[in-house]
C-alpha cells in the first residue's frame, strides 16, 4: 500500500497579519507573500482534487523531469526540528487507510 504525507506551510494563509487561533480551515491567502508560498497553495489544491495526478508526479521525479533550485541553493530556513516533522510524518502514515478521517487533511 503506498502512502503520500504531503507538508504544507502556514504561510498558505498568511496575509500579512498574525492569525491566533487558526486552524486548518482558513481560507488560501488570496495574494501569496512569495513564490514557494504559491508553490505551496498549488500543490495542496492539485493533491486534494486529483489524486490520480500522484503517480504522474512520482514518476517525473523518478525520470529527473521535478529537478530544480530556487536561489544559489545555499538557503538555510528551518523553523522545525527536522526529527519531530519526520516523527509527524510517521505518524500521519500509521494512520492513513481507506476511509480514514486524515486522507485529505
Amino acid at each position: 500500500l503506498q502512502k503520500l504525507v504531503l507538508t504544507s506551510s502556514a504561510s498558505v494563509v498568511f496575509e500579512g497579519t498574525d492569525i491566533k487561533n487558526g486552524s486548518e480551515d482558513l481560507p488560501y491567502a488570496q495574494k501569496p507573500i512569495d513564490y514557494y508560498t504559491e508553490t505551496k497553495i498549488l500543490q495542496e489544491k492539485v493533491f486534494a482534487n486529483d489524486p490520480q495526478l500522484v503517480p504522474i508526479l512520482v514518476q517525473a521525479a523518478r525520470s529527473g523531469k521535478m529537478k530544480f533550485i530556487i536561489g544559489d541553493g545555499k538557503n538555510l530556513v528551518d523553523f522545525t526540528y527536522v526529527e519531530n516533522v519526520v516523527h509527524g510524518h510517521i505518524l500521519a502514515a500509521e494512520k492513513l487507510h481507506k476511509g480514514s478521517p486524515l486522507c485529505g487533511k
